[in-house]
This record gives structure tokens, C-alpha cells and sequence, in this order.
């Protein structure tokens, strides 16, 4: 019986070894299922929904894409580039991926394109770039997003994760006319409107472009044309935008506008990030809708960020409802007054020479809880993070069994600026849970 199930152990263990050998004979390219192919798209036909197309060669030289894959509307896979190049062919007048249904990419490859982008997600379609560096280099008339590494087309999804690296050369980025959900990625741009007439003339190539709904969260956009461009709704949590002359681009001068550009009738939530203008932006590191298109201003509303430069409108004549903006809170080098919410009130801090925009009775906001684990005797300690603008009138910590409920006076010095305030609780029950809330604050 042993002898048996050695045998049967064996000859499963060279099939098995068999099987590996044809998957990576000389000549494919990728793999599905152990399965090799010698073509990328020959390979994609073959996965069905769920599985992964693993890249098993570098597609470059005489093996360059000469034309795009297709990903069908009725597909759900995955691409594992692993540590791969794909180079698409100069000649090719389209980007390397159609993906016209579900397409999840992995591994730290590399698509390269001296011609056109890397991917294009039509209508219907769902792309999320979980690692990876994709590059573009080419332009294409007639289309509104150029020759864009990344392009979608309206009724898409695109998501680009953390550690993703985009860029272009003569274009922007990533041109996004569907829902686009942006990590911890950078974005870069070589671009700007200086291209010759044989290059496609006058281009104007904002790094990121956001035409429908967008989510930046902590993202990192640089162009020298400009940084982000939102023509529809963008909320930005975070990151950097940043319009500014790269010192290996392949133009010379300085041809960068604006940090973030709103559009007429666009809307933009800004609750952190960092943002600064070019050389021709004359000073504005934040615009909103300078063209006289009849339509009304974009919306801004400015929760937090840190704004090295001028934010505004260039038709504005400092009213405030004729910037289109609104600061309940942020950082400013320029200062703030004329579209600061009338709760507010614009501060200068001197060490930093920015103006601060404070709630004038802001309730602290609770920036994380912090709990140790349960000792011998059976109880735990807490600590709550707060950020407030002056001193808390009171603290109220309240037990979950609603026993205990205690209100504490402080009467510390004032406080100047954002400060950050950790208030600590000890000897917990494991059974228990403890909320605290801070009063009301003033300045006096």
C-alpha cells in the first residue's frame, strides 16, 4: 500500500513538472492557470472571471505591443505584471489596454509608451492600478484628453492606490471623465502649452484632470502646465498639488499656472493638502473659473490645507460671493479675509508668517483614541486626541454604564494657534467604554 502511494505521489509530482515546462515554453509571454500564451491578448481571452494573467516576459523590443488589448465588457480579471516591461509600439495609435469591463493590475512592472498612454477605461468599465509605474509620451488631436497616460471615458471608474507612479511627457497624467478615486499615488506631468505646431500645437495639459466625481486622498500631483484641473466634483483629503518648472523636463522656460484650477460650475471640498502656484500664475496657487464663459463661478469650500500663494478668482473684486469660495479653516500666505466664513476669523501666526483660519467657538475636533490593553486587574487607560483653536471650558467624560459622569473646569493660559491637547483616562472597567467631549473654547 505504501508502495502505491509513493508511486501515485511520484508520478503526480512529474506531471506536475511536465505541466510547469509547457506553461513557460520558449516563446510565451503570459500565463493563466499555468497555461502559457505568446500573445498578451491570447492570454486575457483565455482568463475567465477571477482569474489572473500573469506577465512571464518583458514585452519590449521586436516584442513591443503593436496594438491595444482589449479587456471585454463581460471580463473580470486580474493583470500581475510582476517586475515586467510592456513597451508599446511608437506607431501604435492607441493606449495599450482597452478595458471595456473589470481589470485589477498588480506587481511593480512597468508600461512604457513613446506614442500613446496605457490605459483607456471606456464607458462601463472599472480599472484600479494597485502598483505599478506607467509612463506616456505621445499626444492625439482631437481628443480632450491628448495623449494622457491614464484616460477615462464618461460612465467609468478608475482607482489608483497608493505607491502608484504616473507620468507623461507632453500630456497630462490621467484625463478622467468618470468616477476617479485617487490614494497615496504621484502624478507627474512634463507638459505644457509651449509644444510646437508639429507637436500638436498649443496644448494645455494639466497634470490631473478631474471632469466628473473625484477622491484624492493624500494624493501627490505635479505639472508644469498646471496640477489639478476639476471640471466636475472633487473632495481632496490630503497630498500635494504643485504647478512648478521640473528640472529634467525636456522644455525650457517656465510656462506652470496654477496648483489646483476650478472651472466655471465646478465644485471642489479641500479638507487638507498643500498647494502652490507656478511662475505665470501671477502669484495664485488656487484659482477658481477665470473665464468669462457666462456660466457661474466654481464652488470652493476650504476646510483645512496649507496655501502657499494667492487663492481667488482673477474677476473677483473682493466681495466674498464673488470669489465662489468659502475658508472655514487652512493656512494662508496671502491673506484669507475676504472669503473666510463669517464664523471665522483670520489669524496671523508670526513664526510661520501664515494667516490661520480659526471657528471663533470651534469645538476641538477629535483627532484619534488611543487605548492600552486590559492589565491584571482587569482594566485598561485611554487617551483622546484633540486639535483646538483655545482653551476647552470643560471636559465631560462619560461612562457607558452611566455611572461615574464627571465635568472638570480648566483654567489654563490661553492658547494661540492650533494646538493639540491629549486628555487621559485611567483605571477603566474592560466591561466599559468612555466618551469624552471638550465645551466650549474662547481665546480670552
Amino acid at each position: 500500500m505504501n508502495i502505491k502511494k509513493t508511486a501515485a505521489v511520484f508520478a503526480a509530482a512529474a506531471a506536475l513538472a511536465a505541466f510547469s515546462a509547457v506553461s513557460y515554453a520558449e516563446g510565451n509571454v503570459a500565463e493563466v492557470n499555468g497555461v502559457g500564451y505568446d500573445t498578451l491578448q491570447k492570454a486575457v481571452d483565455a482568463a475567465g472571471n477571477g482569474d489572473t494573467v500573469k506577465l512571464i516576459a518583458d514585452l519590449t523590443g521586436d516584442g513591443k505591443l503593436t496594438g491595444a488589448v482589449t479587456i471585454a465588457a463581460e471580463d473580470n480579471i486580474t493583470l500581475d505584471l510582476g517586475n515586467h516591461t510592456i513597451e508599446i509600439d511608437p506607431l501604435n495609435e492607441e493606449r495599450a489596454f482597452n478595458v471595456n469591463g473589470t481589470m485589477t493590475v498588480t506587481g511593480n512592472g512597468r508600461i512604457t509608451s513613446t506614442a500613446m498612454g496605457a490605459f483607456d477605461v471606456k464607458t462601463g468599465g472599472s480599472l484600479t492600478i494597485e502598483s505599478g509605474t506607467y509612463e506616456g509620451e505621445g499626444y492625439r488631436r482631437g481628443d480632450s484628453g491628448g495623449g494622457a497616460t491614464l484616460r477615462t471615458r464618461p460612465g467609468s471608474t478608475i482607482k489608483v492606490c497608493d505607491g502608484v507612479v504616473v507620468n507623461n511627457e507632453k500630456c497630462g497624467a490621467l484625463y478622467s471623465e468618470g468616477k476617479t478615486i485617487l490614494g497615496a499615488c504621484e502624478l507627474t506631468s512634463k507638459s505644457h502649452n509651449g509644444l510646437t505646431a508639429d507637436d500638436g500645437g498649443s496644448l494645455y495639459s494639466y497634470c490631473t484632470q478631474i471632469m466628473d466625481e473625484g477622491e484624492l486622498n493624500g494624493t501627490i500631483v505635479r505639472g508644469v502646465q498646471g496640477g489639478l484641473y476639476v471640471g466636475g466634483e472633487a473632495t481632496i483629503n490630503g497630498g500635494s498639488y504643485t504647478a512648478a518648472e521640473l528640472t529634467d523636463s525636456s522644455y525650457s522656460g517656465n510656462k506652470a499656472f496654477y496648483g489646483l484650477y476650478i472651472s466655471n460650475g465646478a465644485k471642489v471640498t479641500i479638507n487638507d493638502g498643500t498647494f502652490m502656484g507656478g511662475g505665470a500664475s501671477g502669484g495664485y496657487c488656487v484659482l477658481n473659473s477665470d473665464n468669462d464663459t457666462g456660466m457661474k463661478l466654481g464652488s470652493i469650500i476650504i476646510n483645512d490645507g496649507i496655501f502657499n500663494g494667492k487663492v481667488g478668482s482673477l474677476d473677483s473684486d473682493k466681495v466674498r460671493d464673488a470669489y465662489g469660495i468659502t475658508a472655514y479653516g487652512g493656512k494662508f500666505t496671502e491673506d484669507p479675509m475676504y472669503f473666510v466664513d463669517s464664523s471665522c476669523v483670520s489669524m496671523q501666526v508670526n513664526d510661520e508668517g501664515k494667516y490661520v483660519v480659526i471657528p471663533v467657538n470651534n469645538k476641538a475636533t477629535e483627532t484619534g483614541t488611543y487605548k492600552t490593553a486590559v492589565g491584571d486587574n482587569d482594566t485598561y487607560d485611554q487617551m483622546s486626541l484633540f486639535e483646538v483653536s483655545a482653551v476647552p471650558n470643560s471636559v465631560t467624560y462619560t461612562v457607558s454604564d452611566g455611572t461615574n459622569n464627571e465635568d472638570f473646569i480648566y483654567n489654563y493660559a490661553s492658547v494661540e494657534g492650533i494646538t493639540k491637547l491629549g486628555l487621559i483616562v485611567t483605571d477603566i472597567p474592560s466591561a466599559q467604554t468612555v466618551t469624552v467631549e471638550l465645551g466650549g473654547q474662547n481665546n480670552e
